[in-house]
């Protein structure tokens, strides 16, 4: 059993069998658009969340500032999934 806490619903995990960027937090977006057609994406648990959104979401590292692209808002999914990310400034 996993116990979730704000702290790990604020980290992003790399997965490199995912096949997009998600992350069920509305508010870290700097823009969003609904998709050109209704989605859903299947986790590893198989259960499937349908995607509500598209956008960009930005971040700060230290003296780094940019976005992650085309990230998919999926409210029900509770892990934030990175791969291959492409920042850009």
């Amino acid at each position: 059993m996993t116990t979730r806490t704000s702290q790990l619903d604020d980290d992003w995990f790399v997965a490199s069998g995912a096949s997009h960027h998600m992350t069920c937090h509305k508010k870290w977006f700097v823009n969003l658009r609904e998709p050109e057609k209704p989605g859903m994406v299947q986790t590893s648990d198989d259960s499937k969340h349908m995607i509500e959104h598209i956008g960009d979401v930005s971040f700060s590292n230290h003296d780094n500032k940019g976005y992650i692209k085309d990230i998919l808002h999926v409210p029900t999914n509770t892990n934030n999934l990175v791969l291959d990310v492409q920042l850009v400034k």
